[in-house]
């Protein structure tokens, strides 16, 4: 019996461990703590309550770690567990309900969660969960009971505020969502949750002003992160302040350089800002960490065929074909390389009647010649060149212009 609480109290020691490493931000060193936990305990049969509790509540706090990785079955796995072990543990039950949302069993959480408060009606996060369930299916009535019996019960939990805002947004009702968020910051003056809340829905319905002072009030809050920086930078381009929204890309970069999303809107930034050249040379890059997304390829098709880049830009339309066979993007992509074609075809018989040297070198020997230039022309129009006599083209050079061949 001294035995099996020395280890009761041990795991319980390391569980509390792993609490302090997940609070100071060592998500690694608070998952090897919670397997450690588990691991241990899975291994004693059989279980005193103490230590049933405490596997339950590091199955719980594990599979809570894995909803920012949509591991949804490994969740739900754990969630059972832990309720096998403790069945009336809000932390399992409302992890539960995160894995069976997150598959989209709506219907199969809403009769757990029902049933649970049912039991135990002060559990206000089961009802808040309740209130998306509802939400999800188009019972809004219920929903919003569900918000509203969950602030009778906890007044003081600002989750509740951004759940409801969240909802009624959902609801299509964005300015009651505001308005609720600006009640609820007078409350929670320095909750980053509610200030982002905030600003993205000022940014949905067009308060880009608004907007941005919200999420300026994260950077006097000390929450300078790359989420941050990227809402910065959406709104400053939205409000048409290119250099602003370079800066705050570069800003969020510089703590994660390989981040798409920045690397997208630096991009945009530098377009807005007439800088097609570094704007070509961030997408490269992008291209490079995402080579299946056909979306950076079109975007950088686009700016190499502003710039004149015509084999770049075919090049790049072609590998949005290869990724995207069919749908609106190879439409567009199709549609811009017979543009492309076409064009390049005048251009090329324009520059043989204007230009000599151009002129001779496409008699001599045109494929080399159209290489040389930077050209990228289809079969058919390649086909066109080969058979074309390009010494039988009128001259268009003024007569007393000199040349040396």
């Amino acid at each position: 019996m001294g035995r099996s609480l020395r280890s009761a109290k041990a795991t319980a020691k390391w569980l509390q461990k792993a609490d302090e490493a997940r609070k100071v931000g060592d998500e690694k060193g608070a998952q090897k703590g919670y397997q450690k936990v588990i691991s241990v305990l899975r291994q004693q049969q059989p279980l005193s309550p103490l230590q049933k509790k405490t596997l339950s509540t590091a199955l719980a706090r594990l599979g809570d770690q894995l909803v920012g990785r949509r591991s949804f079955q490994e969740i739900e796995a754990l969630a059972q567990e832990a309720l096998s072990l403790t069945p009336d543990s809000e932390e399992a039950q409302y992890l539960l309900l995160a894995a069976l949302t997150g598959q989209g069993r709506w219907q199969e959480a809403r009769e757990l969660a029902t049933n649970w408060i049912a039991r135990f009606p002060d559990r206000w996060r089961i009802r808040l969960v309740l209130a998306r369930i509802f939400g999800e299916l188009d019972q809004w009535q219920e929903a919003l009971d569900q918000l509203a019996q969950s602030l009778t019960i906890a007044p003081d939990k600002e989750e509740i505020y951004r759940w409801a805002a969240e909802l009624l947004d959902r609801k299509g009702e964005t300015r009651k969502a505001i308005h609720l968020l600006q009640k609820a910051i007078q409350q929670f003056p320095n909750s980053p949750d509610l200030w982002f809340l905030l600003g993205q829905l000022q940014r949905n319905i067009g308060q880009y002003r608004q907007a941005l002072a919200s999420m300026e009030r994260l950077l006097e809050l000390g929450q300078d992160s790359p989420t941050v920086r990227e809402a910065l930078g959406q709104i400053c381009t939205e409000l048409g302040w290119s250099d602003k929204a370079v800066e705050h890309a570069l800003k969020g970069l510089q703590q994660t350089p390989r981040d798409p999303s920045l690397l997208d809107l630096l991009a945009l930034a530098y377009v807005q800002s007439n800088r097609p050249r570094e704007a070509v040379q961030v997408l490269s890059r992008l291209a490079r960490l995402a080579p299946q997304d056909p979306l950076v390829h079109f975007k950088l098709a686009t700016l190499h065929q502003t710039l004149g880049h015509y084999s770049e830009a075919v090049r790049c339309y072609r590998k949005v074909l290869a990724l995207t066979p069919k749908g609106p993007l190879a439409q567009e992509a199709q549609s811009a390389l017979e543009g492309l074609d076409r064009k390049q075809l005048d251009q090329i018989f324009t520059l043989t009647m204007e230009d000599p040297l151009f002129r001779i070198k496409m008699i001599r020997n045109p494929i080399e010649a159209l290489q040389k230039k930077g050209f990228a022309l289809s079969e058919s129009s390649l086909e066109i060149i080969t058979n074309t006599d390009f010494s039988q083209l009128p001259k268009r050079w003024s007569s007393y212009r000199r040349f040396v061949s």
